[in-house]
């Protein structure tokens, strides 16, 4: 298991839990209990709240990556901006994505799409997702997750 400040590439079995697999639990980026978060973050996790839950990952030999507006972001003159630019507005994407996750074969890969994702904005990212095959899950300011339907043989089920 190779992480590199987030994201992660896993190779071959979990050895030490004698598993033919790694398990990844996707941080919960509603939890201000993160590094780089406060209490007072944009979109903190309320309270006492026990139905939002990240979905954990069982993969081999697959990289994963999530990029979001939920750490990097700060605000001048009263406006909220992120580190993530809208190329066709050429400023910090405005839309109901709080972070993607992809998988794949390819670190790198999953790293940028994570990007393009957020960019899309969710109905755009999920359209994206399913003509191109892409395995994300994405989860929006309001706590709602969707998993792509290639994604969803990763997601471990009890």
């Amino acid at each position: 298991l190779i992480n590199i400040g987030g994201d992660i590439f896993t190779y071959g079995k979990d050895l030490e839990n004698e598993y033919d697999y790694w398990t990844v639990e996707i941080e919960d980026p509603f939890d201000y209990n993160i590094k780089n978060s406060t209490k007072d973050d944009l979109y903190p996790r309320i309270e006492n709240e026990s139905n939002f839950e990240m979905p954990m990952l069982i993969i081999s030999s697959m990289g994963v990556a999530t990029s979001g507006v939920n750490k990097r972001h700060w605000t001048i003159n009263n406006q909220t901006k992120n580190h993530l630019i809208d190329p066709s507005k050429n400023k910090s994407i405005e839309n109901n994505l709080l972070c993607a996750t992809v998988i794949g074969t390819d670190t790198t890969f999953c790293d940028i799409y994570a990007k393009v994702l957020m960019i899309l904005g969710l109905q755009k990212a999920i359209d994206y997702c399913n003509i191109n095959n892409i395995s994300a899950i994405l989860v929006t300011k309001s706590k709602d997750i969707f998993i792509s339907e290639s994604a969803k043989k990763y997601v471990w089920r009890e």
